[in-house]
Formats: structure tokens, sequence, C-alpha cells
């Protein structure tokens, strides 16, 4: 009775030592990747890390971690997005600035000017006070607004500018290899089996 008793024991700080080192491996995993992204696109850590996380952790029950990109798109916003010129609509009488708009560096040294395909408009930062909403472009179609006071007027359209698709970067075309996923992998093997191999040696 007494050796049943040790091997159960044993058998669970061995399960244990396994999801801790699983849940250690998921965390550096994902530092792996953000890491990897940023050798290429000009995007903050910071913000690149809030779109990219441990979703789900290893436990008893559950003995896997799902690592999970939190949203698709990244706003072009983050991607070191800085106003230049006057890009808003003109006075009566006055044409559009054809320099205007905003400067953007997706990736590491192409910075952009961020423009209609016309020409005729420029990219603006939408902000309400604190609240950054992101980076907008006239699209030049028209729509009739449907509610508010400004309800049966004609209104510009407008849309959000995106600098990086992250489920495009772990879920490529058909045929090629996702970088990404190659690095989070081999990164969470290397730390799982350093991390097993320690745990189990304090048992």
């Amino acid at each position: 009775m007494r050796d049943s008793f040790t091997y159960i024991m044993l058998g669970d700080r061995i399960q244990k030592a396994s999801i801790t080192a699983m849940n250690e491996a998921a965390k550096s995993a994902v530092s792996r990747a953000i890491s990897f992204i940023r050798q290429k696109y000009n995007i903050k850590q910071k913000d690149l890390a809030r779109y990219l996380k441990v979703k789900t952790k290893a436990t008893k029950e559950q003995p896997y971690v799902r690592v999970a990109v939190m949203k698709n798109d990244i706003s072009l916003y983050y991607f070191k997005a800085t106003q230049f010129g006057k890009p808003g609509r003109p006075k009566k009488g006055r044409t559009k600035s054809k320099t205007g708009g905003v400067k953007a560096t997706v990736q590491l040294k192409k910075r952009k000017l961020y423009r209609s395909k016309d020409n005729t408009a420029g990219s603006f930062i939408w902000q309400e006070g604190d609240l950054v909403r992101g980076v907008f472009i006239r699209t030049g179609e028209k729509k009739i607004m449907d509610k508010g006071k400004f309800k049966g007027m004609e209104k510009e359209e407008i849309k959000k500018l995106y600098g990086v698709n992250l489920l495009q970067l772990f879920n490529p075309r058909l045929g090629t290899k996702s970088l990404v996923l190659e690095e989070m992998e081999a990164k969470f093997f290397e730390v799982y089996e350093k991390r097993l191999e320690h745990n189990l040696s304090r048992i």
C-alpha cells in the first residue's frame, strides 16, 4: 500500500513538473514570436504583445496550451504613424494638398506616405480627445446618412488603414511555411525540455 501511494505521488509530481514547464515554454515561445516579427516590422513590443497572447494555460485537466492571435489586423497607427501636412477637406476655392497625409513605417526602413490611389486625398489620424481611433482615408464614395442629426445628408465614406495582418503571418498561403510558427515551435520545445529537466531534478 505504501509503494502504491508513493508511485501515485511521484506521477502527480511529474505531471505537475511537465505542466509548469509547458506554461513557461509557451510564454517564451510568444516572446520569441514577437521578437522575430519585430525583426522585419516596425512596431513596439508592448503594442504587438496585446495581439499575441497565451490564451489557455496548461492544467491537470487540460494538459495543453493555446496561443491566440487576438486580432487579425494591426492598425497602421502603431507603425510610427505621424500626420504630415493637411489632408483634410479644403476650404471653398482652394485645392487639396498633394503632399498631405500620414507617414508610417510598416517594414523597417521603408517609410511611406499614405494617400489615395488617385492622389486626391491624404490619410489622417482620427483622434477624439485622448482616444485614437486609428489612421483613415476618404474613399471618394458617397453614402446617405440614415440616422442622427445628419440623417438624409450625403457623406463621403472613409476606411481604416492597417499595417500587418497577423493571421497571414501564422497562416500563409498554401504551399508556404510560416517562419513565425517555426520560430515559436523551436523555442517552445527548447524551453520545455530545459524546464522539465530542471523541475524533475527537484523532485
